[in-house]
């Protein structure tokens, strides 16, 4: 039996139904629901053909078409939905709601799949729904501090706690700087990284304070969700105020395993800004004084966040001086501080 359900019921009932998406690769590869495996109808050749066709030939002819590309593929459709879910119970979805989930869910239901939820309006349906969400009301609460402060590993710990944590850099596969992708799998699609924060954002109370980093509007080609980042401009901010020499030992230790070469490559991008360090700061590198190279390269990260900060509003800036750098008990600190 198949039932045709909304969003919300989607999301947060039956969850432990596998999650089938019908679209072709090109769509999946582009975002999808977390979580959703993909069993596409058409590839994306097939697809594309099913789609000149209906543009010159109709909605019959590019029907036509389409079964004579799905027929020879129905038996194998069957065997991995059982083997995805041996006990017949699947969600599934398509681009809007229509014919592709619609033919997929009558197929299983023909082979004897009992329940079988389909979604109303498809995955369009479902980022209506995360861009929406977004714009929900709840309080963030804003880590921030300059380059090496190790915003990343606090808030690491702060969820070890139990708090309610964003990492938007997480999300992105990136650290937001220069250096942000070394060590790093390839960036995603804004599309992913919304629905990724999405993801753990539905699981939240919204009611409690939602704790995450300080970021310009970019981390690495992708953008912070609009409705995300025009509220942490207006948040509480807790700035980590930690020495230079702790932060150079921290860069020291985050990014010098991966070879001298990638290194240099990732100063190329702020060369011109170094000025006259730079020559110096390669020397410091090719002789493998990391840490020394460091405290070169973070006056520039400092001017910029400093700029930052000055427009900020200071009765919402909170400075939280560290001497060593110890993330756990940064973040026990912030917890007691804010009676989180």
């Amino acid at each position: 039996m198949t039932k045709i359900i909304s969003i919300e019921e989607f999301l947060f009932s039956n969850t432990d139904y596998p999650i089938i998406d019908v679209r072709a690769p090109i769509e999946f590869n582009k975002g999808h629901i977390i979580g959703a495996i993909n069993i596409p109808l058409f590839s994306d050749d097939e697809r594309a053909l099913v789609g000149t066709c209906y543009k010159q030939q109709g909605h019959d002819s590019a029907v036509e078409l389409g079964f004579e590309i799905v027929g020879p593929k129905l038996a194998g459709f069957i065997k991995q939905c059982k083997i995805i879910s041996p006990d017949g119970r699947i969600k599934i979805y398509c681009a809007r709601g229509g014919m592709r989930s619609g033919s997929f869910a009558w197929l299983l239901e023909t082979a004897g799949f009992k329940n079988i939820l389909r979604l109303k309006k498809g995955y369009k349906s479902y980022r209506n729904y995360v861009l929406d969400f977004f714009e929900k009301e709840y309080t963030l609460k804003v880590i921030s501090g300059m380059t090496g402060s190790g915003k990343t590993d606090i808030l690491i710990e702060m969820e070890k706690l139990g708090l309610q944590v964003i990492d938007l850099e997480g999300f992105a596969n990136h650290r937001g700087s220069a250096f942000g992708g070394i060590g790093k799998s390839p960036e995603t699609s804004n599309e992913k990284y919304e629905n990724r924060i999405f993801s753990k954002l539905m699981h939240f109370d919204l009611n409690r304070d939602i704790w995450i980093e300080d970021e310009s509007r970019n981390v690495g080609s992708v953008l912070v969700p609009p409705a995300i980042f025009k509220r942490m401009e207006t948040s509480q901010r807790y700035i980590i105020n930690i020495p230079i020499e702790a932060r150079a030992e921290r860069l020291a230790k985050d990014y010098t395993g991966y070879g001298n070469e990638i290194i240099l490559d990732s100063l190329e991008i702020i060369k011109k800004r170094l000025s006259e360090r730079f020559p110096k700061i390669v020397e410091f590198i090719n002789s493998r004084k990391y840490k020394e190279a460091a405290v070169l390269i973070l006056p520039y990260y400092d001017k910029s966040y400093t700029k930052g900060l000055e427009r900020r509003d200071k009765s919402k800036c909170t400075i939280i001086d560290i001497v060593d750098d110890n993330p756990k008990k940064t973040a026990i600190r912030l917890k007691e501080i804010t009676n989180g």
